[in-house]
């Protein structure tokens, strides 16, 4: 019972911890992969061990229904019975920029002017912070990175593209500092920014 209870917990909180783990979070999923595989084997035990029983057979079918029940549960909602991130604060504007190795940032600008930058790549870390905008600049502020190197970024600005062939019609470039010539460009994906300061 505690080690398909400790699994079940594990589970519906990878929200709240798996992206502070960077890089890491890919052996946590190895992991949970592996307690997975361990409690089925457990499970198909209990199911041998309840055929050969002559003796009070009910403690050990409450026990298979309850490991049935956590098992099932956790295939049919891998990422946790409640979606946490439903309760999050409406999203205005979400860019992306794909990297080397199909690493995939992804930024999230929110109505309660917070702000998330997932970064999944041979893992996963997520930077959190506040923001707010001046004419055409997102300035960032209360950063709190996540695990890994990644840079922080100060401030960027959309910027409306021009080419056809682009994937999106506009950009959002991330800048370091003001010194900063290169920055990070998102390809913006989704932007209510307008709507949200209605």
């Amino acid at each position: 019972y505690i080690a398909t209870i400790i699994f079940f917990i594990g589970v519906n909180t990878t929200y709240f911890w798996e992206g502070d783990l960077g890089v890491y979070s890919m052996l946590s999923f190895l992991l949970l992969c592996l307690y997975f595989i361990i409690l089925l084997d457990c499970l198909i035990a209990q199911l041998f061990f309840l055929g050969k029983e002559n003796a009070n057979k009910k403690p050990r079918i409450v026990l298979i229904l309850f490991m049935t029940t956590i098992l099932g549960l956790t295939v049919v909602f891998s990422g946790g019975i409640i979606p946490f991130s439903k309760f999050e604060s409406k999203p205005l504007l979400i860019a992306h920029a794909e990297g080397v190795a199909n690493c995939m940032t992804t930024l999230t600008l929110r109505a309660n002017k917070t702000f998330e930058v997932s970064s999944v790549c041979f893992g996963t870390s997520k930077t959190t912070g506040n923001y707010y905008i001046s004419g055409d600049t997102i300035y960032f502020s209360n950063v709190s990175p996540g695990r890994g190197n990644s840079p922080n970024y100060a401030y960027g600005v959309i910027t409306q593209l021009q080419s056809p062939n682009a994937p999106s019609e506009s950009v959002l470039i991330r800048y370091e500092s003001s010194t900063d010539t290169i920055g990070q460009t998102l390809w913006i994906t989704q932007n209510a920014l307008n709507d949200g300061e209605k």
